[in-house]
C-alpha cells in the first residue's frame, strides 16, 4: 500500500532559469512514513534550438521513520549549444528489497530484505541533427544487510554478497522528438550497449544490450498516444542486481519479483492536459496499459508467458515553457499494484 501527498511550489518565473521545490510524503508496508523534498534547476540558453533539453540540476532527498532512505542527484548540461550531451546521475539508497527468485513466474519463496545501493551513470554524447552517438561509463554497489535465503537451483544468489558492478558502454540513437520532455510527435530509437570487465575492477563479467523504441502521435493541444517498445539482455556472469528486472517497464509489480537475463515489455499511455486557462491547465492525467516478461533465453519467450498491468496516473506541469512533469502513476495487475511518485513522464 502507497500513499503520496506532494504540494508543487513553483518558486522563480519561467524565464531562462527557474527553481522548483516540492516536499514529498508517502507510506509503504514495509516502510512505515516517508517523507522529504526534490529540488530542481531547470535552465536553457536563449539562443538554443527549443528541441534540444534545457540544463538540468535535480536532488532528492527522503528517509523513513524505519531508517531507509534515498539520496538522488540528477545532472544533465548542454555543452556547445547542445553540441554535446553531459549526463551524472547519481543514486544511493538504504531501502527493503523484495526478491522471489529467477524466473518468469511468482513463486512461494518470496522474502523481504534490506539493501544498500550506489550507482551512477556518466555519459557524454555528441549530437547531430537527429542522431547521437556517446560513450558511457556505469557503475553499481550493492549489498545485503541479510543474507539472502532463496537459491537458483542448487546454486547461491550471483551476486548475494554484492560487489561492484563497473564497465563502460556506447550508445546510438535517433530522435526526432519535438520536445524531451513531454513530445507530441516524433519517434526515439536507441540501441546502448555495456560491457562489465574484470579487466576494469568489476566483481562481474557480462554484458549488457537493449534496444528501445519510442512513439508519440498528437491528439490534441496537450493529448498525446504515447508508445514504448523494449528489448534488454545480458550475458555472461550477470549477478542479481544487474538482471533486467519487469518492474523497471511494468508498473503494476514491485521491485525484485520477476527478473531475469532477457526481457521484452510493451507499453501505451494516453497522456492529456484537458484545460487550457487559469490555474486547473497544469493539471493532467495518463491512462497506461503495460505488458512484458523476461526469460534466461529468447527461446523461453512465449505470448502466454506476458505479465499484464494497467493504471492510471495523475500529472502536474512544473514547468509550462519545457513541459516538465512531475507524476503519480498507481498500476494494477492481476495479484498485485504498486504505486510511482517521480519527475517526467515514465518514458
Amino acid at each position: 500500500m502507497l500513499i503520496m501527498i506532494f504540494i508543487p511550489l513553483f518558486l522563480v518565473g519561467e524565464e531562462e532559469r527557474s527553481y522548483h521545490f516540492y516536499p514529498v510524503l508517502d507510506y509503504e508496508d514495509e516502510t512505515g512514513v516517508s517523507g522529504g523534498g526534490v529540488f530542481t534547476i531547470l535552465s536553457r540558453d536563449p539562443e538554443a534550438d527549443a528541441n534540444i533539453s534545457p540544463d538540468l540540476l535535480s536532488l532528492k532527498l527522503k528517509g523513513g521513520v524505519k531508517g531507509n532512505y534515498t539520496l538522488k542527484m540528477d545532472m544533465e548540461r548542454q555543452l556547445e549549444m547542445g553540441k554535446y550531451i553531459f549526463r551524472l546521475p547519481v543514486y544511493f539508497s538504504n531501502y527493503p528489497y523484495t526478491y522471489a527468485g529467477q524466473g518468469n513466474e511468482f513463486n512461494d519463496l518470496e522474502e523481504k530484505l534490506s539493501a544498500r545501493q550506489l550507482s551512477y551513470h556518466f555519459a557524454i554524447i555528441r549530437r547531430w541533427e537527429r542522431f547521437h552517438f556517446g560513450f558511457t561509463y556505469k557503475g553499481r554497489n550493492f549489498r545485503f544487510y541479510d543474507t539472502p535465503t532463496v537459491a537458483q537451483g542448487d546454486n547461491a544468489i550471483l551476486g548475494s554478497a554484492g560487489g561492484w558492478s563497473l564497465g563502460p558502454g556506447l550508445i546510438f540513437e535517433y530522435d526526432s522528438r519535438d520536445n524531451h520532455y513531454f513530445p507530441l510527435h516524433g519517434v526515439n530509437i536507441s540501441l546502448s550497449m555495456q560491457n562489465y570487465s574484470n579487466a576494469l575492477r568489476s566483481d562481474y563479467d557480462f554484458d549488457s544490450y537493449c534496444l528501445k523504441t519510442l512513439g508519440f502521435f498528437k491528439i490534441s493541444r496537450l493529448s498525446v498516444l504515447a508508445c514504448k517498445l523494449v528489448g534488454e539482455g545480458n550475458m555472461g556472469e550477470v549477478p542479481f542486481q544487474e538482471l533486467a528486472d519487469i518492474n523497471e517497464e511494468i508498473r503494476g509489480f514491485s521491485q525484485g519479483l520477476i527478473k531475469d537475463k532477457f526481457l521484452t515489455g510493451f507499453t501505451a499511455e494516453l497522456r492529456s492536459f484537458p484545460f487550457e486557462m487559469g490555474f486547473w491547465a497544469r493539471f493532467g492525467f495518463v491512462i497506461f496499459g503495460e505488458c512484458g516478461e523476461v526469460g534466461g533465453n529468447l527461446q523461453e519467450f512465449t505470448l502466454t508467458g506476458l505479465h499484464y498491468s494497467y493504471g492510471f496516473g495523475l500529472r502536474y506541469l512544473l514547468n509550462t515553457a519545457e513541459l516538465y512533469t512531475i507524476r503519480y502513476d498507481l498500476g494494477i495487475s492481476k495479484t498485485r499494484s504498486s504505486s510511482d511518485f517521480s519527475a517526467r513522464e515514465f518514458f
